[in-house]
């Protein structure tokens, strides 16, 4: 061993001392593998950047064979997003490798395709409230005989005051698609109304249970009943028996459903389109494509005061932090994406919406 290298002044070259060989754990080159030094044959794992390229790291050039995912879509990898051509198989509007569809092969039968099954609006053939093609049904032509429609089976909730709600199956969580309008908890007792913004002031300023309608009118009904949080998280239970208040993961499966976008949450003719010249900046649309059927209700100050009017629905979750509030969710008609965030349990009252436990 070089003198000098006994006495701690090593040459250098990156990781390796040129003179005697001897290796430090820095200025390694990972420059042609990111995964082994070049020049001291370290091994670094998990390194290699691979979302560019299944095949090819982005950051040392390394290559591997057959890690592109094709199952999806033959011609682009779900992985990496990697595109091929001619690689489909179509059997009419379907591939038969990946099942990808296209559109100007279908071979329609009314509203189905007899191929695919995929379904288009427009062309059904109504039996009341039911589709004798494709099994859709239409909520206004159902024939209830109690909580159950007599063509098609279809079935509503009935609350402890005899209320009806619809409700919609989003992947396996049952929803109600109407807002709450109890007015007694589940045991019965008798949950007081609001009828001025003194009277939902003081409610709140009391720590005391209360409902009211929009604008304190009942004619608003449509909108349900907005709820103070004293309500919500009252012992005695708000929701309809069998159902609970939403957790916030629920409320995250349902935002995943809907893709995150306001529109596929609210109602058909809420929401809003907004255009700079012919170019759409901003589509909140209500497509209702869940059956959620959200009315852009707003919400209540803890003073009485309605906020959000036509803009804006708020839901709230049944988890609370300590010291932070209450989770809700938010659609409004100025965002396309939807909102969760806190609120502290005496600054809101707002619609609800439960599902099935």
């Amino acid at each position: 061993m070089a003198f000098k290298c006994k006495i701690g002044l090593h040459s250098w070259n990156g990781c390796k001392c040129s003179d005697c060989g001897k290796l430090r754990n820095k200025q390694h080159d990972w420059s042609k593998d990111c995964e082994k030094c070049t020049k001291c044959g370290k091994i670094n794992e998990n390194q290699h950047v691979w979302s560019k390229d299944c095949e090819k790291c982005s950051n040392c050039g390394k290559t591997r064979e057959n890690k592109h995912d094709w199952t999806k879509d033959c011609e682009k990898c779900s992985m990496c997003g990697k595109t091929r051509v001619n690689q489909h198989e179509f059997n009419g509007c379907k591939c038969s490798k990946c099942g990808k569809k296209r559109d100007n092969q279908h071979d329609w039968n009314g509203c189905k395709c007899s191929k695919c099954g995929k379904k288009r609006d427009g062309q059904h053939q109504w039996n009341g409230c039911k589709c004798s093609k494709c099994d859709k049904t239409r909520d206004e032509q159902h024939q209830w005989i109690g909580c159950k429609c007599s063509k098609c089976g279809k079935k509503r909730l009935k609350d402890i005051d005899g209320n009806f709600y619809n409700c919609t199956k989003v992947g396996n969580i049952l929803w109600m698609a109407d807002n709450l309008n109890v007015e007694r908890f589940r045991n019965g007792d008798q949950i007081p109304e609001a009828k001025t913004e003194s009277e939902w002031s003081e409610a709140n300023k009391s720590f005391e249970p209360a409902y009211c309608y929009y604008n304190y009118d009942a004619l608003n009904i449509k909108y349900g009943k907005f709820y103070n949080l004293f309500a919500i998280f009252d012992k005695r239970k708000i929701a309809p028996q069998g159902f609970r208040l939403p957790l916030d993961d629920d409320f995250r499966k349902l935002i995943s459903a809907a893709n995150n976008l306001t529109m596929h949450l609210l109602a058909v003719g809420e929401g809003q389109t907004l255009k700079l010249g012919e170019k759409v900046v901003l589509d909140t649309t209500g497509t209702n494509l869940l059956g959620f059927s959200a009315l852009l209700a707003g919400s209540v100050s803890s003073s009485g005061f309605f906020e959000f009017f036509g803009s804006a629905a708020q839901f709230c979750s049944s988890e609370e932090i300590p010291n932070v509030g209450i989770k809700v969710m938010n659609l409004s008609d100025i965002f396309d994406d939807i909102k969760m965030y806190n609120v502290p349990r005496d600054e809101i009252g707002c619609t609800i919406r439960c599902v099935k436990e």
